[in-house]
């Protein structure tokens, strides 16, 4: 979300919706991120993927390209899992924190967002870790 440092913080705190400009401002920042490591030559062509990917959907509902699928880097599917899960944990502008709970069954209930074999290894990991806090 490197490109989010380029996106105006009354846009990004925002606790109303937003209006089509200000949405597209927000969905430009795949594209802001790739622009501003472009100067770096030893940061992977991998990682511009990442950045640039890390918001399409399975269904090609997507941005900035609207791919579908198998078509996104897999990597950038991963990504797209741990950032949403991340929102969804943080407390933002206009809403409460969600539990992990809560949030991995956000995740689990986009089959069409988000790859559910990565949800799967998610929701495992945290399962392991609940349980080894619990032991």
């Amino acid at each position: 979300d490197i490109g989010m440092t380029e996106i105006p913080i009354d846009i990004i705190n925002s606790t109303e919706a937003l209006n089509t400009k200000q949405l597209r401002n927000i969905q430009s920042h795949t594209m802001r991120g790739m622009e501003l490591i472009e100067c770096f030559p030893q940061i992977p062509g991998e990682v511009q993927f990442i950045i640039h990917q890390h918001h399409e959907e399975l269904s090609g509902e997507g941005y900035p390209r609207g791919l579908e699928g198998p078509v996104i880097f897999h990597p950038a599917k991963t990504v797209a899992v741990a950032d949403a899960f991340c929102a969804l944990i943080a407390r933002r502008p206009f809403r409460e924190s969600f539990s992990i709970e809560q949030a991995l069954a956000i995740l689990q209930n986009e089959p069409r967002k988000y790859d559910g074999n990565i949800v799967r290894v998610l929701a495992n990991i945290l399962s392991v870790k609940q349980q080894a806090l619990a032991a």
